[in-house]
């Protein structure tokens, strides 16, 4: 077949498209509503709350107001671990995907960092989470960007 050809075939099936409009309406138009029918009917607002149990070994007022911090815009609801359990298997008992641990000394560290001392001074928060869990990732990136901040 040659350019032409298939150039004037193309013309004629587009004419004939074009002098049916209810061949028009259900090849264009009529997909598009029904994606913006079903999407509109099945499609509900994601409002992300998690669940962030901490674990605060320091107990100091910089630890509180850091997990206060933590829960202040809404995304996560956090609740204390005890701090004489272990983390780990408390994670594993209560079938937890995700505990935050508060190291000891968090507030001389941060301290430091703070007051100029030792600018690059970090302080080594601990994440205990279930890598088999799907929101566990979610939950990890959105916690990191609040520390960040």
């Amino acid at each position: 077949m040659t350019p032409r050809i298939i150039a004037a075939n193309l013309l004629v099936n587009l004419k004939s498209l074009s002098r049916e409009t209810s061949t028009m309406f259900f090849t264009i138009a009529f997909p598009v509503i029904l994606v913006l029918v079903f999407g509109a009917i099945f499609t509900k607002p994601e409002k992300r709350h998690f669940q962030l149990p901490v674990q605060d070994l320091d107990q100091s007022e910089a630890s509180a107001q850091f997990v206060d911090s933590l829960g202040a815009d809404g995304l996560f609801d956090t609740y204390a671990v005890p701090t004489d359990a272990d983390a780990l298997e408390y994670a594993r008992v209560h079938k937890l995907n995700l505990v935050l641990v508060i190291p000891r000394g968090f507030e001389a560290i941060q301290t430091l960092r703070l007051s100029g001392v030792d600018a690059n001074a970090t302080v080594p928060l601990t994440y205990i989470f279930d890598p088999s869990s799907t929101s566990v990732d979610t939950k990890i990136h959105f916690l990191s960007t609040l520390i960040a901040a």
